[in-house]
């Protein structure tokens, strides 16, 4: 069985190939059920963020394995490049929470990375500037996410990496004011009017995980537990043990997403007890309410750009996850 995905996980089943073997026969005849093999889903928006962005930040960690400089920290570096920032401005064209910051900073400050002024004339303001290390290693990160940015884009042709990065790049600054954390359109040129994945991939996750939970939050519901539900509704039955390969987690996270699952009433216990996935009715109707919600939620986050726009913008995406996972 091949599956077709929606946003967050919203799927529908479609034929699948003959079952290999007499054992995989002989299990759907005697659970009655078509138990899903281990197949790649065809994502949507949502599942496809989550995964692309850890692409992303594989290839980085790989390449910059040698600067013991996190990726959120080398975008503050490469900010600080063009010159002294407070640290207001700093965090807004970053797009990152105050916690967040804060530990970044500070790691920078630690490893001797970046400088900290406070003006005289207002002790509550901070300066922040690169030292001659901090220099040193901008310079070297620059080399690095263009080596990030060919490696994520190596699936695609000259004329779609363009586009991806151009549809994208309009994406991510269409939603610069929304959501409780924001993001300084003008990031785009203090970048030189580039944008590299990794930021990229990391703040359109956060607006689409902001808009699942302004639509999906009175739902006590995540978007890994949004992608188990409509994967299960689509199959009908998933077999427990291809959970984790579905929700790209590890074992520990994907049993966790089907214990609470079953504590909330929206899993079969019976079935769960033979290890096998399946919605109880109040789940079923529970995936229904769910799946107009995301609906809501993917129209929201694709809103900013035309038909054709979405269009490319989801064919790339599969194609370069389709490349690189």
């Amino acid at each position: 069985m091949r599956l077709n995905a929606d946003e967050h996980g919203l799927a529908k089943a479609v034929d699948p190939p003959p079952a290999a073997g007499a054992d995989a026969a002989g299990s759907r005849a005697r659970h009655g059920r078509k138990m899903l093999p281990l197949a790649t889903p065809q994502l949507g928006i949502g599942p496809l963020l989550r995964r692309l962005r850890r692409i992303a930040l594989d290839i980085y960690d790989d390449l910059a394995r040698n600067l013991s400089v996190s990726a959120a920290g080398s975008l503050l570096l490469r900010v600080l490049a063009k010159g002294r920032c407070d640290s207001d401005r700093l965090r807004e064209l970053a797009a990152l929470d105050p916690v967040s910051f804060a530990k970044e900073i500070g790691a920078l400050r630690r490893d001797g990375l970046v400088a900290v002024h406070v003006p005289p004339v207002d002790r509550r303001r901070r300066m922040y500037a690169l030292t001659p290390a901090g220099k040193a290693a901008a310079t070297r990160l620059r080399r690095v996410m263009d080596g990030v940015e060919q490696s994520f884009l190596s699936g695609l042709s000259e004329r779609d990496r363009t586009q991806f990065m151009r549809i994208f790049t309009k994406l991510v600054l269409a939603h610069s004011a929304n959501g409780t954390i924001k993001q300084n359109p003008a990031i785009i040129d203090v970048l030189d009017g580039r944008l590299d994945p990794v930021m990229l991939m990391r703040r359109a996750r956060q607006i689409s995980v902001e808009l699942f939970a302004i639509e999906c939050g009175v739902l006590d519901i995540t978007p890994i537990e949004s992608g188990a539900i409509n994967l299960i509704r689509s199959y009908e039955a998933i077999a427990v043990k291809y959970l984790p390969k579905l929700l790209d987690v590890n074992r520990g996270s994907a049993f966790a997403v089907a214990a609470k699952l079953l504590a909330a009433g929206w899993l079969s216990p019976q079935e769960h007890m033979q290890r096998r996935l399946v919605l109880s009715p109040a789940g079923l109707s529970f995936q229904r309410d769910l799946s107009r919600r995301i609906e809501r939620v993917n129209a929201n986050m694709m809103r900013m750009l035309a038909r054709d726009e979405q269009a490319s913008l989801k064919r790339l995406m599969q194609r370069i996850y389709e490349t690189r996972k």
